[in-house]
């Protein structure tokens, strides 16, 4: 799967509140697609991902919305 962005899917348009609100949405609709083709699977199954950014100063603000969205560990 490629090229989850946060839209409110209500407007279809940027969710407001810039990265912080757009990153975990944007996890979210990745975890319902990986539920919906794998019944059963979540973002615990992913073994490898990629996460494009703009700014190097949205490392941090994407690594604690994957850890929120999926309880996973990120080094």
């Amino acid at each position: 799967m490629s090229g989850s962005i946060g839209l409110w899917p209500p407007t279809m348009s940027m969710i407001p509140g810039g990265i912080s609100q757009e990153a975990p949405l944007s996890l979210q609709h990745v975890a319902r697609v990986i539920t919906a083709l794998n019944p059963g699977e979540s973002l615990k199954s992913i073994v490898h991902g990629f996460c494009f950014l703009t700014s190097p100063s949205y490392v941090s603000v994407a690594k604690k919305s994957w850890q929120q969205i999926s309880n996973a560990k990120v080094r």
